[in-house]
């Protein structure tokens, strides 16, 4: 079976990591998933890191089930946990993970692992 016919319709994939969900939320899950995915194509280094700048608009139109409003409530939830750094340069919002932030909670994970799974 190739990979298409895995899929239930024609259409890009994006990937839900279940037990980040658990710990953080849905979305916020899928777009931490996806902006890790851009980060690691990134050419666009800033003070020794990789960042991404994409307008909400442009988020959207990879996740099509999230409006701009939750984008941005995902945005600041993310922020708020420490999970993603945003910044305002050259009038573009760009962003980047703090791994080790993402680090200490996939640790607390494997000394509290609860999870079915």
């Amino acid at each position: 079976m190739s990979a298409k016919q895995q899929l239930l319709i024609s259409d890009k994939s994006l990937i839900l990591l279940p037990k980040l969900a658990v710990k953080i939320g849905i979305n916020e899950a899928v777009f931490l998933q996806q902006l890790h995915f851009w980060l690691v194509r990134s050419k666009n280094s800033i003070d020794g890191k990789k960042w991404v700048y994409k307008t909400f608009e442009e988020w959207r139109k990879e996740m099509p089930f999230l409006s701009v409003r939750t984008l941005k409530r995902v945005v600041s939830n993310l922020k708020k946990k420490k999970l993603i750094i945003a910044k305002q340069k050259v009038h573009k919002q760009w962003y980047t993970i703090d791994y080790e932030t993402l680090k200490i909670i996939e640790l607390e994970d494997i000394k509290n692992d609860d999870l079915p799974f």
